[in-house]
């Protein structure tokens, strides 16, 4: 197996942004968000402009997503004349390491044991790699 950095690559982790992200805030948010990532800061007429191939939303709808990716802590709102511009608070990897970490957290509060045997379970079908990665980690745990 290659090194560490060629399993866990930039590609990789676009893969994974792109099948969890809608699930866990919708299409259109998504849409938006991945704009505001590409574009790092925006306005919501350049949101509606990077989006104008795939889609195109009333700007009072791209304002109210911005609106509310903001309100859920994913951008920075700031006043600039009479409109607002968006950037990213957290990068895209740092979205699915908080999201990952989020749903652990909730799966093991809610299931306890239960969750750990689960998840001990699906290791049956984990690659060598990952295997070695999960070690590694526990590894590091304990000697902290």
């Amino acid at each position: 197996m290659g090194p560490r950095s060629n399993r866990n690559s930039a590609a990789d982790s676009e893969a994974l942004l792109e099948a969890v992200l809608e699930k866990y805030v919708g299409e259109l948010e998504a849409e938006i968000l991945r704009s505001v990532w590409r574009l790092e800061d925006a306005s919501a007429r350049e949101v509606i402009e990077d989006l104008r191939y795939r889609r195109r939303p009333a700007y009072t709808t791209v304002n109210t997503v911005l609106w509310r990716l903001s309100e859920k802590g994913l951008l920075n709102r700031t006043l600039s004349g009479k409109s607002y511009r968006y950037t990213p608070t957290v990068s895209k990897d740092e979205f699915l390491h908080r999201l990952s970490t989020r749903l652990v957290a909730t799966l093991l509060q809610d299931f306890g044991p239960v969750a750990v045997a689960s998840f001990v379970e699906q290791l049956r079908s984990a690659s060598p790699g990952q295997i070695d990665d999960l070690r590694r980690l526990i590894r590091e745990k304990k000697t902290r």
